[in-house]
Parts: structure tokens; C-alpha cells; sequence
């Protein structure tokens, strides 16, 4: 792999620059950055990168890969027994832009190109996160359901919003605390920056996900000592003050705790209505509990449960849900046991591709392998986080970005 561009401009590349330039626009626009990770895939299997990150797929985190390739067989193979076979090919093409995973784990295999990736994607979501501010004091208006200037989320929205930002955070976190002077205070900045602005927006999911990211970084990092435990402590107190510091901030957490004593008391019409979307997806699983309704099936199915059981709707009006908002119950009301053992043993595996050595290297890269996988072990309880375009795109670049790092002898 050339140290950054070969000196004559080529299809190599090409590869790398439409990389670049996707994950800048990522936050701003799912057009062209559907148009820019379509042209990637293209130029890449043109250009042989698409076949080289196969084989460094398979040689470096083949278990990812054995269990990848068996969830996305099984995602086809569920065609067969479909409820609704078009709605499950729409399901099947949520799942197009996996296919860019081993070009990124190829084109970003070298050093310089990882930082120089990483800067045009700090860049892209530091300014998507200032325009996020603009749109908190009503400067800036986005047409976007689920983002406004009470739920400032700019154009990605409160369902991914504290996904992806608890990601960077996170990695600010880290980065900052491998570097020193200006830099360093730049880094947690910007981090606790994103933490504010998780925290001021709706997306309980993405609460939960900032913290625990939050906390696996300092796990790390910090010797535990009763010192640094009361300065975590207090560090978690003074941004939780900050939430709850505006109405809209301390309404949220109202909300979460009725949400939250709805679900435990068996409550549906007090309970967030998630909550009436998993008992509702366990009622499809139990009438089909060997191979589920398959790919696709959900929507019907649950429509014919409402139907036998309207007292699981959380309000006598509400429409019968698409998907459960939790893929693991998803995976198993599509496809049995099998879809949800598979699905678990899928995130156990990106998981296991790092370790304690790897995560302590300097300008780590590689931490993103933990950091994602974390956050989709949280965000799959909330979401069908893998076929969502920005937690799924995102995935599917952090991934490939921390793998390609992963044998590197000296990384970032």
C-alpha cells in the first residue's frame, strides 16, 4: 500500500477519496452519501480492494466473517418462508452497504490513511454537531422528524444520534487522554461537547450508550483508586446537572422513570411504547417458535396480533408496528432461535477481535472494534440498529477502520 497517493492519480486512489468524502457528507445528507459508498463498492471491486479486504477479512477476524456471511445467508434464506416476500426484498436491500465492508478494511489499511480518514470524519461530525447547536437556539431548521430545536439532532435524528456521537466521544476520550497540551484539551472537549448535546436531545438509548462507552474508556484508562472513582463520580454528576439544567431536559428524565415503572409494573399504556412492541413480537415468535414468520413477515404477523390481542397496543389507536425496535427480538420472531443465537454469537464475535494490548496503542484506531460492538450489544435493545442507515453505515466503517489496524505492527 503506497504511504498516502501514488504519484500518478489512480483507481486506488479514487477508492480512498470517495471514502473520504462519504463519511464527511455522512452526517448531512443519506443521498449522496448512499451515491458516494455505491461508487466506493463499484471502484472498489474494479480496482481489486473489495477482493483484498476479503482476504484480509478472513485471515485477520474470520469469526466476524464465518458469522457476517451466516447472518446475511440467513437474512436471504428467510425470503423463503416470507409473510410478505416484497416487503422482506426491502429488508434484504437495507443490507446493501455491508458490502462496503472489505473495501474500507482494504483502502484504510495504512497508517497515514487512517488519520487523514479520521480527520474528514471528525470534521464532518464536528461541523453536523455545531449546526446541531445552531438548531438548539433556532438558528438552523432541519425537515426531519425527530429533530428539532427541543430534540436538536440536526440531520441524523434522535434514534442515532447518541449512537454515533457516544461513538466519537468516546474516542475522543481515549485519544485525548494518549496526547498532551492543546491537543489533548481539544479532544475532551469536543468529546464532552458531544455528551452535552446527547444528553439535551431525546434518544434514551443514546443516554445509556454515552455512559457506558464513557465508562469502558476510563475502565482503561483509569487505575482504580477511591481518588479516581469520586472524580468519575463527580465528573458523571456535573453532566447529568447539565442535562436536567433546561424543562425539556428535566421532562425527559420524568419521562424515563414513568417509562421505566410502566415496564416493570406490566403497564403497556405507561410504559414507552416499545415496550408493547416486544410483547408483541414474543406473541409472533410463539406462533411460529421452530423458523419464525421470516424475512419480511414481521409487519404482517404483528398486524394479525393486534388483531387477537388489542390490549398489547399502548394506545387503543396506535398502529401495529413494523419492526420491534429490538433486534434481538427481530432476529428471533424472523427466524427462531437460530436467528437470535446467531445474531448474539455475531456480536460476541466483533467483540473478541480485541484485546487489552490492542486497545492501549497510541492514536487507536482499533478501539473502535470494542467501542462499536458495545454500542450495538445497547443500541440492538432500542432498534434494528444493523439495517438503519446511520448506525448500520457507521458500523460498518468503524468496523472495517478498526480491523484494518489490527495487524498493523506499528498503528495509529
Amino acid at each position: 500500500m503506497p504511504p498516502l497517493f501514488n504519484r500518478h492519480f489512480g483507481i486506488h486512489n479514487l477508492t480512498f477519496v470517495l471514502l473520504c468524502l462519504a463519511v464527511f457528507f455522512f452526517p448531512f445528507s443519506v443521498a449522496a452519501t448512499n451515491l458516494l459508498m455505491a461508487l466506493l463498492i463499484a471502484v472498489g471491486v474494479v480496482s481489486g480492494a473489495f477482493k483484498a479486504g476479503v482476504i484480509t477479512l478472513w485471515r485477520d477476524a474470520r469469526s466476524v466473517a464465518l458469522l457476517l456471511l451466516a447472518y446475511l445467508s440467513l437474512l436471504v434464506v428467510g425470503l423463503l418462508w416470507s409473510a410478505d416476500l416484497s416487503y422482506g426484498l426491502k429488508v434484504v436491500g437495507h443490507y446493501w452497504f455491508w458490502l462496503s465492508l472489505p473495501v474500507v478494511l482494504s483502502v484504510v489499511e495504512h497508517p497515514e490513511r487512517r488519520r487523514l480518514f479520521l480527520l474528514f470524519l471528525s470534521s464532518g461530525l464536528a461541523l453536523h454537531l455545531l449546526l446541531c447547536v445552531f438548531q438548539w437556539f433556532g438558528l438552523y431548521h432541519v425537515n426531519l422528524a425527530g429533530s428539532s430545536a427541543d430534540d436538536a439532532t440536526g440531520h441524523i435524528g434522535h434514534i442515532g444520534f447518541g449512537f454515533i456521537y457516544g461513538i466519537w466521544a468516546a474516542w475522543l476520550l481515549d485519544l485525548g487522554w494518549q496526547s498532551s497540551g492543546r491537543f489533548r484539551w481539544l479532544c475532551w472537549s469536543a468529546a464532552i461537547w458531544s455528551w452535552v448535546m446527547i444528553f439535551a436531545a431525546q434518544g434514551r438509548a443514546g443516554y445509556i450508550i454515552a455512559t457506558i462507552l464513557m465508562l469502558f474508556v476510563l475502565f482503561k484508562r483509569v487505575k482504580l483508586t477511591i481518588l479516581s472513582t469520586v472524580v468519575a463520580v463527580v465528573f458523571l454528576a456535573l453532566v447529568s446537572l447539565m442535562t436536567v439544567s433546561s424543562e425539556a431536559g428535566r421532562q425527559r428524565v420524568d419521562t424515563t422513570l414513568t417509562n421505566v415503572q410502566g415496564v416493570l409494573s406490566g403497564d403497556v399504556k405507561s410504559a414507552d411504547p416499545r415496550f408493547s412492541f416486544w410483547l408483541i413480537a414474543l406473541e409472533i415468535w410463539k406462533k411460529s417458535p421452530v423458523i419464525g414468520v421470516g424475512t419480511g413477515g414481521f409487519p404482517e404477523a404483528s398486524k394479525v396480533v393486534c388483531e387477537e390481542r388489542p390490549e398489547l397496543k399502548y394506545t387503543p389507536d396506535s398502529q401495529p408496528p413494523g419492526n420491534p425496535h429490538n433486534t434481538y427480538l427481530l432476529s428471533l420472531s424472523r427466524w427462531g432461535p437460530v436467528g437470535l443465537i446467531l445474531f448474539i454469537g455475531l456480536i460476541g464475535g466483533w467483540l473478541m477481535q480485541t484485546g487489552r494490548k490492542q486497545i492501549n496503542c497510541k492514536f487507536n484506531s482499533r478501539l473502535f472494534i470494542p467501542l462499536t460492538g458495545i454500542a450495538l450489544m445497547i443500541d440492538a435493545l432500542f432498534a434494528p440498529t444493523l439495517e438503519q442507515h446511520f448506525t448500520g453505515l457507521f458500523l460498518v466503517i468503524l468496523l472495517g477502520l478498526g480491523l484494518s489496524s489490527k495487524s498493523e505492527r506499528h498503528p495509529l
